[in-house]
């Protein structure tokens, strides 16, 4: 039988205050967290509670193994929605049901861009998972699945011992059926290689599928619980944890970052239109002239998604918005 393993992703997107040249230099906060509570709570108790709810009864009252990233957006958006979720999450953590992964504090894009800032990205991550949780994670989720053989020594010496990589066929070579490999030189650390399609039946010969579901694809898949009832039909499904017993010696060197993402993103959904370079160079331009910014307002800014959102061609706002960002990176840059 076929062995399957289940992560889940959930993260926000925040909503910048209105930041106009004459706020340059002022106390004004980046985030609207007013009006971001407001949109994450409306969603929060529409859509998200109920996919929250059914990770917790899957992984408790039925003893299934879910492993689940959750940004410092959410977390602290969460927080004021749903103390007593955060609380119920914490039991089923602390009873070993629910796997926490690590990833940067805000699903950014800085491991494409900065070693240091990045490194200070996952500290804070680890460290809000410690306070809220009191959890210590060993397995990593990096921003899409971005990978490549240099991060893989910069994750282990963060203490992690597996990420999740985009199966690239080339790469894999004559392999394709396998799915869990190790990095050139790195003893100890394994390389997940995520399913593409989460169907599990293309590949008879394919024993193991790693599963990774955000809440996009959860809603397109109408929750966690049809999600689990479907694998379940195909496969057993089991921890991360276990996937070190399926011991690989194969390599899978790739020497520039690749993206994992299942949704078709690709690295130009991010950097592709120049409104989203000029803002993604700046803010990583800022960091490194300053040093490390461990300033949680700057850290902020290094959501993934802000950019994203800056690509969208129909978008009759996207200058206003573009302009927007500039105005509070000009801000940034007169306070790094």
């Amino acid at each position: 039988m076929k062995t399957a393993f289940l992560s889940l992703i959930f993260d926000y997107t925040p909503v910048l205050s209105t930041f106009s040249i004459f706020d340059i230099g002022s106390d004004k906060h980046y985030v609207d967290w007013e009006q971001t509570q407001s949109s994450f709570n409306r969603e929060y108790f529409s859509e998200f509670k109920r996919y929250l709810e059914e990770m917790l009864h899957e992984s408790q009252d039925k003893d299934t193994p879910i492993s689940v990233y959750f940004s410092g957006f959410f977390i602290k958006l969460l927080e004021k929605a749903d103390e007593k979720m955060i609380h119920e999450i914490k039991i089923a953590v602390n009873n070993r049901k629910l796997e926490l992964l690590g990833g940067t504090i805000n699903n950014s894009l800085s491991s494409l861009y900065s070693q240091d800032q990045f490194t200070e990205e996952v500290k804070a991550h680890k460290s809000v998972l410690k306070k809220v949780f009191d959890y210590k994670p060993v397995s990593f989720y990096n921003t899409e699945s971005i990978y490549c053989n240099t991060l893989a020594d910069l994750i282990k010496s963060l203490g992690f011992k597996r990420t999740f990589a985009g199966a690239i066929s080339w790469y894999m070579g004559s392999n394709k059926k396998d799915r869990v490999f190790i990095p050139k030189n790195i003893q100890s650390f394994n390389i997940l290689i995520l399913d593409k399609d989460n169907s599990l039946f293309d590949n008879p010969d394919q024993k193991a599928h790693f599963l990774l579901f955000d809440i996009k694809r959860l809603r397109e898949h109408k929750g966690v619980s049809r999600v689990l009832l479907a694998t379940r039909t195909k496969a057993k499904i089991k921890s991360l944890t276990d996937s070190g017993k399926l011991n690989s010696k194969k390599l899978y060197y790739i020497k520039t970052p690749t993206m994992g993402s299942l949704n078709g993103k690709t690295f130009s959904s991010f950097n592709g239109q120049a409104m989203q370079t000029n803002t993604l160079d700046m803010y990583y331009n800022i960091s490194e002239q300053a040093g490390v910014i461990s300033d949680s307002q700057f850290l902020d800014l290094g959501a993934a998604s802000l950019y994203l959102n800056l690509g969208k061609k129909d978008d009759s706002t996207a200058f206003d918005k573009y302009s927007n960002m500039m105005n509070i990176l000009n801000d940034a840059d007169l306070k790094a």
